[in-house]
């Protein structure tokens, strides 16, 4: 099975005369990193001086490359347009970190997500994720703080669950018992 790297070019949207093929892989893994070689390529060529992310982005979906994976049993679940997305804030001098502290935690969200996953073994870094989803939720109100208090949650349990000691797994458990309560004071009847 093997998969081909191909590239579209943004500024002739659906003129497939002007695809061309980038590669051929073996694995899914390989195909993905030429994808976003295509898309770092393509960006490193854009001026980013006084650019927002927004602004950067909004340029590159109109005259960068489009690379997509075709091959393999199914979608390849790599989008050149989120990747660039991602990129674009990096570029721009704007981490995920500063837009959270900011209260900009939609923005930020993706780019944290990328960031805390590993790729290997069973847990990313929870702690993080567990920190990040609270503190959004302490700015929300309704069914979206809710859902937030629950990835919070979700995200320190696991946190707990890889202590390596009983004073360090109570600890842990405090973060947890913590934002169990938040949840609890907002579904509990009334």
């Amino acid at each position: 099975m093997t998969y081909t790297v191909l590239i579209d070019e943004n500024s002739h949207y659906m003129d497939e005369s002007s695809r061309r093929v980038f590669g051929e892989f073996a694995r899914l893994d390989d195909a993905v990193a030429a994808a976003k070689s295509v898309v770092d390529r393509s960006l490193s060529e854009f001026d980013v001086t006084g650019r927002t992310a927004d602004d950067l982005f909004d340029h590159y979906c109109q005259f960068g490359d489009d690379p997509f994976i075709s091959g393999g049993d199914g979608p390849s679940g790599f989008s050149a347009r989120e990747y660039a997305r991602i990129r674009c804030r990096e570029l721009t001098g704007m981490p995920w970190r500063d837009l959270a502290s900011a209260g900009r935690y939609s923005e930020a969200e993706e780019a944290m997500l990328a960031e805390t996953d590993r790729g290997f073994g069973y847990f990313p870094d929870n702690e993080i994720r567990g920190s990040f989803y609270e503190n959004w939720g302490d700015t929300l109100n309704g069914p979206e703080q809710i859902e937030k208090y629950a990835l919070a949650e979700s995200n320190w349990r696991m946190f707990a669950s890889c202590a390596t000691s009983g004073g360090e797994g109570t600890a842990r458990m405090l973060d947890v018992h913590r934002v169990a309560k938040k949840l609890e004071s907002l579904t509990a009847p009334e």
